[in-house]
């Protein structure tokens, strides 16, 4: 029997050696738009969401290059006939600013995030760059999901609930299921996240869905003794 396996982030993913059930446990609240430059010498972007809520909101905005977290916000970029300039090789905030060397220093910097971002990245480019961080949207929690999330659960009809981000762990953190299923960060900032609310979780090898499969599955083997 494959494995069932709740996906709580925004986006489905299929992959056929598991049963996924999609339920995203955060939705977005567009903020107001904010008075900005007209002209930046870069745009970085953290997610899907903010590109999209970005160029609806502030379409006469010019800029000379774009930086981007993590290979599907970068494709996102491309397919909508952005140009991507730099992408850290690891798909978070540190990795970035190990990563950025001088490339940002003395420039004009747009960073468009969620309003419950985590602040490191922003702080460590306003020590080199002119910096305007623009709180683009807001999560909120997606009460009927996680009713259903809670539902099926306390039913036993999952093996496994995955994480993608902090906001989705401080969704979950208010309801009390996490004693009776299988948790797994897809990387070190969601890891972080739930271990400050004491979930015991596994971490995925590399940060990415497809590797937080292959994660699962190896171990529901070594449960059952197939190693």
């Amino acid at each position: 029997m494959k494995p069932i396996v709740l996906m709580t982030d925004s986006k489905p993913y299929k992959d056929e050696r598991v049963e996924i059930i999609h339920l995203p446990l955060i939705g977005i609240q567009a903020l107001p738009i904010q008075t900005i430059l007209p002209h930046y010498d870069w745009l970085i972007f953290t997610s899907k969401n903010a590109v999209d809520i970005f160029f609806n909101n502030y379409q006469s905005t010019q800029f000379d290059k774009i930086a981007a977290i993590g290979s599907k916000t970068k494709a996102y970029l491309e397919q909508n006939g952005y140009s991507v300039d730099f992408v850290p090789t690891a798909f978070h905030q540190e990795c970035f600013i190990e990563e950025m060397n001088n490339r940002f220093d003395g420039l004009n910097v747009c960073l468009p995030v969620s309003s419950k971002a985590r602040p490191k990245m922003y702080n460590a480019l306003k020590s080199c760059a002119n910096v305007d961080k623009i709180d683009l949207y807001m999560p909120i929690e997606n009460k009927v999901n996680l009713l259903k999330a809670e539902t099926l659960i306390i039913e036993n009809k999952v093996n496994w609930v995955t994480f993608m981000s902090p906001s989705s762990v401080l969704a979950y953190e208010n309801h009390a299921w996490f004693e009776a299923v299988s948790v797994m960060a897809i990387g070190s900032v969601t890891s972080q996240a739930l271990e400050s609310i004491g979930i015991a979780h596994y971490v995925s090898a590399y940060e990415t869905k497809e590797s937080m499969i292959d994660t699962i599955l190896k171990i529901e083997n070594e449960r059952k003794g197939e190693c």
